[in-house]
């Protein structure tokens, strides 16, 4: 299957606390920030998944985060101004897989969703 994160964005809402990095990238616990354990649970229950996170604001440190995660990286250049579907519009390549998941970078998933 393949899963698409959406982690563009810039997190206005959140300011400033968002001002130094992407919300997705905030711990959830002393280890783990939002966006490893959802990759890490995706890895976990779909070992062969495909997993592909589109990245705009900070996109480096989303990069570096995740560069030991076996991810592909598709940027959107127009973060500042377009809302998750223009991300995903990004993506549009891998939308033509058979399984699909859109997955929202920010949002911490209960197991049994996975």
């Amino acid at each position: 299957m393949t899963y698409i994160i959406l982690a563009a964005g810039k997190g206005v809402k959140l300011q400033p606390l968002t001002l130094n990095h992407p919300k997705s990238l905030y711990k959830i616990d002393n280890e783990t920030t939002i966006l490893q354990r959802i990759v890490r649970k995706i890895r976990y229950f779909d070992i062969e998944a495909e997993i592909i996170v589109v990245v705009g604001y900070m996109y480096n440190q989303i990069q570096k985060e995740l560069q030991d995660d076996n991810v592909k990286f598709v940027h959107n250049p127009f973060y500042s101004v377009t809302s998750s579907m223009g991300s995903l519009w990004f993506a549009k390549d891998y939308l033509q897989r058979e399984n699909i998941t859109v997955i929202n970078g920010d949002i911490v998933l209960s197991d049994n969703l996975f």
